[in-house]
């Protein structure tokens, strides 16, 4: 079940293994339905296509503004909830929280993917777009930040949003699923604007648990936890 954590994850998990066993049931316990701690990735695309998740719309009375007004922009409501406690503190802050996109089916993902395909390349676009049901947007929790007349997503990395979130979003259960360095893990490269909605349980367990390197790594958490519950 170690096999892909580095050493610094294990060492710490042994250090105190009574206390982690504690914190990883209770965010297993938290995080039933929903597809809340679902393992979403290339080798892990979801089995049934005819699951959908519960939904429920933005709105722009809610602290965030909404930054794509070419469709209804929808999350789960436990994450839409989320976003918008996290929002209204960010906004406390001086800052907006821009959201460009949020649930996807399989059929506007297999177009977004197709369209990277036609611009970068096969091999690119395997790096930055996750192919029809393999993307954490089937999911109802993940978002994409973004900034207002941003050239690309990378200019979210700069952003003082994306340094508050880096410090702050874990308390509100949400985590960067592609962080900086991790690619060979993740599959994807580095994407400051992508954060996932895990639930404050899960989002601590990451924090505390699964960083090295000074990064917490929300794909080793997720793996751990496929695992553990999957012998």
């Amino acid at each position: 079940m170690a096999e892909r954590l580095p050493p610094e994850i294990i060492a710490r998990i042994r250090n105190n293994p009574k206390l982690f066993l504690t914190e990883l049931k209770n965010a297993l316990a938290s995080g039933t339905g929903n597809f809340l701690l679902t393992l979403i990735d290339k080798k892990r695309p979801l089995p049934d296509r005819e699951t959908k998740p519960e939904l429920t719309p933005l709105a722009s009375n809610r602290g965030y503004v909404i930054d794509n007004h070419n469709y209804e922009l929808r999350l789960s409501p436990d994450a839409e909830a989320a976003l918008h406690s996290m929002a209204e503190e960010l906004q406390k802050n001086g800052m907006r929280l821009y959201v460009r996109s949020a649930y996807r089916d399989y059929a506007a993902q297999n177009l977004l993917y197709q369209n990277a395909v036609k611009t970068y390349g096969q091999a690119a676009a395997d790096r930055e777009s996750a192919r029809s049901g393999a993307s954490q947007h089937h999911t109802g929790n993940a978002c994409d930040f973004s900034l207002p007349g941003q050239k690309s997503y990378d200019d979210f990395t700069s952003s003082q949003q994306y340094r508050w979130l880096s410090e702050h979003a874990w308390e509100y259960g949400w985590s960067n699923s592609y962080p900086a360095g991790c690619e060979e893990i993740t599959g994807y490269r580095p994407e400051s604007w992508h954060w996932r909605y895990l639930g404050k349980p899960a989002a601590k367990l990451e924090r505390d648990w699964f960083t090295s390197g000074g990064q917490s790594i929300q794909q080793l958490m997720l793996e751990f936890m496929c695992r553990w519950q999957n012998p």
